[in-house]
Order: structure tokens, then C-alpha cells, then sequence
């Protein structure tokens, strides 16, 4: 990757003209996909995908949803970034980081945020870990 295009990214600068002929190698992808995950999330959850649309015949199905937009059409890969809602479930293991850092009292946050808060018991400890906080997800 040149390191034009990455100050382009790093800048948030935006582009909407493009070389319909011009191609990118799937590594080029990936370091995209990689300087995108950089920016933050709350709580660093990073709830989000990326599809990477890079057929001719998928480009433009997608810029026909996209109000006819011709960059869609003609940018070597158009991205399409999903949010992605964190599974409940999955929510203690994904905060573990933040609170054995001392950013949070998750015993706390997950009762309050928990459906069933009203029969949880003051005395419940999370046990779920995240993998790199040493331990392993419930």
C-alpha cells in the first residue's frame, strides 16, 4: 500500500472520482480492512464487518440501492461496513478487557443492563473471561 492512499485514510479525507480500470490484490484489501478497524469503538467491541464488493455485476446491483452513485460502480472495491449488535450473551466476555483494567465495575454494568436484573444476586461474580485477559469465554 503507498503511502499516499494511507495518509488519504489516516486523514479522513474522502474520494469520489476513480480509474474504473484500476485493480487492487486482495492483500491491498486487507491492509484497508486493517487501517479501518483502527478507528474506536465503545468499549473497543469492534461491532462492525466489511464486505468487500468487487465484481462488475455486484457493483452495480449495489449502486443501484445506492441512489445510482458512479463511485460505487467504479472504485476497485466498494466496502460495505456492517454494525454489527453484540450478542447479550457475549457482552461480559467482550467488557472483561475494560474491567480488569479498572475501567469498569462489570458486575455492576451487567446487572444494571442485564433483562434479568431484578433475580440476579448481589453476590454473583462475572466468570467469563476474555482470551487475552488470561482466561477463556464462558
Amino acid at each position: 500500500m503507498n503511502q499516499a492512499l494511507q495518509d488519504v485514510i489516516e486523514h479522513r479525507r474522502t474520494t469520489n472520482v476513480f480509474e474504473p480500470n484500476h485493480t487492487i490484490s486482495d492483500e491491498q484489501i486487507e491492509h484497508l480492512v486493517h487501517l479501518a478497524t483502527r478507528a474506536p469503538t465503545s468499549f473497543n467491541l469492534q461491532n462492525w464487518r466489511f464486505l468487500a464488493v468487487r465484481t462488475p455485476e455486484r457493483k452495480a446491483k449495489l449502486r443501484k440501492l445506492a441512489y445510482d452513485q458512479a463511485k460505487v460502480s467504479e472504485a476497485a472495491v466498494t466496502f460495505i461496513v456492517c454494525g454489527q449488535l453484540a450478542d447479550y450473551s457475549a457482552l461480559e466476555w467482550r467488557l472483561a478487557p475494560s474491567a480488569d483494567a479498572g475501567f469498569m465495575n462489570l458486575v455492576d454494568w451487567t446487572r444494571r443492563m442485564s433483562p434479568a436484573s431484578e433475580s440476579t444476586p448481589a453476590s454473583s461474580t462475572p466468570t467469563a473471561r476474555h482470551p487475552l485477559s488470561g482466561g477463556a469465554p464462558a
